[in-house]
């Protein structure tokens, strides 16, 4: 009788003739809807924040890829320059050999 009472004062209490029902109150269904909507909430504050921090990192390396690119491209044209300057250099000494050798015979 006394956990009826409690259960009446808790919950929506239906009666049948030969059943009855007990149904969570409408406040308890609203508050276990609120702890499930505020638990979702949270979860999705902590994927946001792990995107962010994953997104951080991934800006970072981009960062520092952009910086060793910009390094090689610079590196590149010296290098690009002083092969064109080794190709001058060999095309006439090539031909000044040449010319020697057209000497010499």
């Amino acid at each position: 009788q006394a956990f009826l009472a409690k259960a009446e004062s808790r919950a929506l209490f239906w009666q049948r003739p030969s059943l009855r029902l007990l149904l969570p109150a409408p406040s308890s269904v609203m508050a276990s809807q609120g702890a499930t909507l505020q638990n979702y909430n949270n979860e999705l504050v902590k994927s946001i924040e792990d995107l962010r921090e994953k997104r951080e990192e991934v800006n970072r390396q981009i960062l520092k890829e952009e910086e060793d690119k910009a390094k090689i491209q610079k590196e590149l044209a010296i290098l690009t320059d002083r092969l064109q300057k080794l190709n001058e250099s060999l095309v006439r000494k090539t031909q000044a050999r040449n010319e020697y050798d057209k000497t010499i015979q």
